[in-house]
């Protein structure tokens, strides 16, 4: 049986690793239905772990927070991504923005600026909407539903959405192409190399009554091997195999920080499910769970890259 679950959990590794393969390197379009599925299964689970959401309710009104915000959420990234797309030069929008000046290097930094302005002002107009909806379920159903869960149907609906939205902008960055993958390596390597680290030589409980089998020497290890692999993937990739920009110092510093809030984003996530007394937020994932399962720490370091990539690139 143990043997049954691993092969599962690694079948699922390599399609997921392909997966990304694919989005990483097309970006685009392709990227952002990515961001669309992973934000809004993954508040889907979330509402269903604090039971916000039942597909088996009797009464479906009892859902109207939960399908309020997912349809947000989806309405959030295909105008944010409309808007995005008038200032590329694929469009009309952008033939006109660019003039015969298409192909100069400060046209394209100033298209990624606008684009990028874009999306924080959809980011300011989502989170404004989100309120009034919720407000408005909440008065007018009154007294369906109490005021914690409103709450906690605002927090859902923004935290996912709003995180995830780093992931589309880090890779539409200049060398997003190669920025995409400090997420991962500060979340999934991380993660690996705490797992390895302390199953061999952890003692010292990182949050005991949380988590009991995370310990601080697997912690350490983990952002360790995240910074390992981030020189690695840096210098060897990056700057030697494909000759980008050496980056190195960057992005080990990066991954550095990536690496310690990847794991609050694993307690985090973990936190919520002891809360309600769930193992796994679904079953999309053979081996892994539901989506959230696999994407917490993913979506909770996303901003963290972004900003570090920002000013460090």
């Amino acid at each position: 049986m143990k043997n049954s679950g691993f092969t599962k959990r690694a079948i699922s590794a390599v399609f997921l690793v392909a997966i990304l393969l694919a989005v990483g390197i097309a970006g685009g379009t392709i990227l952002q239905l990515f961001c669309i599925i992973v934000a809004t299964v993954g508040m889907k689970e979330l509402y269903m772990a604090t039971g916000l959401y039942n597909k088996d309710a009797t009464d479906k009104k009892d859902n109207m927070l939960a399908v309020s915000g997912m349809v947000c959420c989806v309405l959030y990234f295909v105008v944010s991504g409309f808007t995005s797309a008038l200032f590329t030069m694929k469009t009309p929008m952008g033939e006109i923005f660019t003039g015969s000046l298409i192909g100069s290097m400060e046209v394209m930094e100033l298209i990624q600026l606008i684009s990028t302005l874009g999306y924080m002002a959809a980011s300011f107009i989502y989170v404004f909407v989100i309120f009034i909806i919720m407000a408005a379920i909440y008065v007018f159903s009154f007294p369906r539903f109490d005021f914690k869960k409103v709450a906690n149907a605002i927090a859902i609906a923004l935290y996912t959405p709003l995180f995830v939205t780093s992931i589309f902008l880090i890779r539409f960055q200049n060398d997003g192409k190669y920025l995409f993958w400090l997420i991962f390596i500060s979340s999934w390597i991380c993660d690996t190399c705490a797992y390895l680290v302390g199953c061999n030589i952890g003692k010292h409980k990182l949050a005991p009554v949380l988590s009991p089998k995370k310990s601080i020497e697997g912690a350490i290890g983990g952002v360790m091997g995240s910074v390992i692999v981030a020189f690695i993937f840096g210098y060897f990739v990056q700057f030697k195999l494909f000759g980008g920009n050496n980056y190195v110092s960057e992005y080990m510093i990066i991954c550095f920080f990536g690496a310690i809030v990847s794991q609050v984003g694993d307690l985090f996530a973990s936190a919520i499910k002891r809360n309600n007394d769930i193992k796994d937020y679904g079953t999309l994932i053979p081996g892994h769970g539901g989506i959230f399962d696999r994407f917490d720490s993913v979506i909770f370091v996303a901003p963290i890259i972004y900003i570090l990539a920002l000013i460090l690139c």
